[in-house]
């Protein structure tokens, strides 16, 4: 009989192919269930929730301030500027033509069906189908959950809950990673121009884009101008005060920088600001002030948070007709030390008033909450921006990182139409009283909005729908989303611009690939940008 002898070698050479063969194929399963349950990656197309998150752009930096910023990028538009653009921090009239590369949006991770167990929360940054055209992801901001009505009023997110007679605002603040994540730089002082704001050279800058610090002192020894840092020399009392007029801080390309390609007609109203420094005092003795305007009460009002070195902050805010200061609140923290700079920042936004130090928060005022219709409509309109300032008492001292930053505004209008919820002023900043019908969500519905206030094709204005005269105009699937999951017949638009909770697909929470940096010039764009890696708030 004839024996048969196994190579040892090639039986567990054809082993471990069989293994690896099966492992990638258990990978391959295992990545599409993955992929289909639990995270998706997403490509972000556009702007429209800039800068929290990018779309197609440009990477621009400021050769003579250093600030770095994006603009949009469209390879569709004809708008984009291949001259030229503007930064916002010292008006610098940039060559783009120099460097110019249009980059790929932001890839994000997507927890997919994470609402299936557990509640979407205000502020979350969702991906959904979108209900006029379903078969399109969108992502934006959450910002109206089920069973309330929502207003939009200067810039602000109101809210009622079902069964209430009374109005309270939506604070982004509740959530402070969510607040910082959306701060907009107005102006840094670490941004000074090389070539001091005047004019270098032909075209590099224009009479109107003429830069100056912006901080003007009012009082006192300080030495500020053209500094990075800014001094008090001590002595008598000092104080400096932002200047938005004359610096061009309120020009379209500093309120949003990302849109100058699109030159989107919005300035908004300055009313919620975040004020910081890092402190650096070399004595013990004296004190810190922040004051801003906001309308404590309804009329606009002088608030001002006194930080004493000693360790007492006083919130006060003066009355309108007298000035005379009422205190609000004081708060004890532990004392400054000196010689070390201590970071301090001032925050005035949605209606509520807070101190930090050090990244905590030590004192947190909130005011008008709970009002009814009436008292929310004939609140009265915030100044177009408010008199902000710094003021040092005592011996000498440094301030480092001196920042202005806004907040987002979320606009009751665009330039051809009322937002949903969206209550509109007219020319004597009175609210139109026969626009007054808030945005009602029923059960599982939901309203989004996003960052990017002037170029977001969100719930505000999506197409109204179809009517029996122009239904030929509008997405069958849409028509169909309507009968689907709000009962509505076709012809039907009262829920136009409110996302079921059927269509949620599931919460961002990181950018795993911001767009990458280039070998070179005009090489690869293969460098991967790791300082940009971050979780979404």
């Amino acid at each position: 009989m004839k024996q048969t002898h196994t190579d040892p070698a090639k039986t567990h050479q054809e082993e471990t192919i069989k293994e690896t063969f099966e492992s990638i194929v258990i990978a391959f399963i295992l990545a599409f269930v993955f992929r289909a349950y639990v995270v998706e990656a997403f490509v972000i197309p556009t702007g429209s929730m800039a800068p929290t998150l990018l779309g197609a752009h440009y990477r621009v930096q400021c050769e003579q301030c250093g600030y770095q910023f994006t603009i949009n990028y469209d390879p569709n538009s004809k708008n984009n500027w291949q001259g030229g653009a503007v930064c916002p921090m010292c008006h610098y009239n940039i060559d783009m033509s120099k460097n110019a590369r249009a980059l790929p949006g932001d890839r994000i991770l997507v927890q997919k069906y994470i609402y299936s167990i557990s509640k979407p929360k205000r502020w979350d940054v969702v991906v959904f189908k979108a209900p006029h055209i379903p078969d399109t992801n969108f992502i934006k901001r959450l910002v109206g959950l089920p069973d309330e009505s929502i207003r939009l009023l200067d810039g602000n997110v109101y809210t009622r809950a079902e069964g209430d007679t009374h109005w309270n605002i939506a604070r982004k603040s509740d959530k402070p990673k969510v607040q910082r994540a959306v701060w907009q730089p107005i102006y840094h002082s670490q941004y000074v121009p090389r070539d001091g704001g005047g004019l270098k050279g032909p075209g590099e800058r224009s009479p109107a884009n003429r830069w100056s610090t912006p901080w003007i002192v009012q009082s006192g020894n300080w030495d500020v101008d053209g500094r990075r840092s800014y001094l008090f020399k001590g002595g008598a009392d000092g104080r400096i005060s932002f200047d938005f007029q004359s610096g061009g801080y309120f020009t379209l390309p500093a309120v949003y920088p990302y849109n100058q390609y699109e030159r989107a007609a919005f300035s908004d109203d300055i009313e919620d600001i975040r004020l910081a420094v890092a402190l650096q005092p070399q004595t013990h003795s004296g004190s810190i002030s922040f004051s801003t305007q906001t309308r404590l009460t309804g009329e606009t009002q002088t608030v001002t948070a006194r930080i004493d070195l000693d360790g007492t902050i006083r919130l006060t805010a003066d009355d309108p007709r007298t000035g005379q200061p009422t205190e609000l609140m004081t708060r004890k923290f532990a004392p400054l030390k000196t010689g070390l700079a201590t970071p301090i920042e001032f925050w005035a936004v949605d209606q509520e008033l807070s101190v930090w130090i050090n990244g905590r928060r030590v004192l947190r005022y909130l005011y008008a909450d709970n009002l009814d219709t009436q008292q929310l409509i004939n609140r009265p309109p915030p100044r177009r921006v408010p008199r902000i300032g710094i003021e040092m008492t005592g011996g000498p001292a440094t301030l480092y990182r001196v920042e202005l930053d806004r907040d987002l505004y979320y606009a009751s209008s665009n330039s051809r139409n009322q937002a949903r919820g969206g209550l509109i002023r007219d020319a004597r900043g009175n609210v139109m009283a026969d626009r007054v019908v808030p945005l009602t969500l029923f059960d599982n519905e939901y309203f989004c909005i996003g960052d990017n206030n002037p170029l977001s094709d969100d719930g505000r204005y999506w197409s109204p729908g179809s009517t029996k005269n122009n239904s030929e105009h509008v997405n069958p699937n849409a028509l169909w989303v309507r009968q689907r999951y709000f009962g509505k017949p076709v012809d039907d638009n009262t829920r136009d611009g409110i996302v079921p909770g059927k269509l949620m697909m599931g919460r961002a929470f990181f950018v795993y690939f911001p767009a990458p940096f280039a070998w070179s010039q005009t090489g690869m764009q293969a460098i991967p940008n790791f300082d940009d890696m971050r979780f979404i708030h």
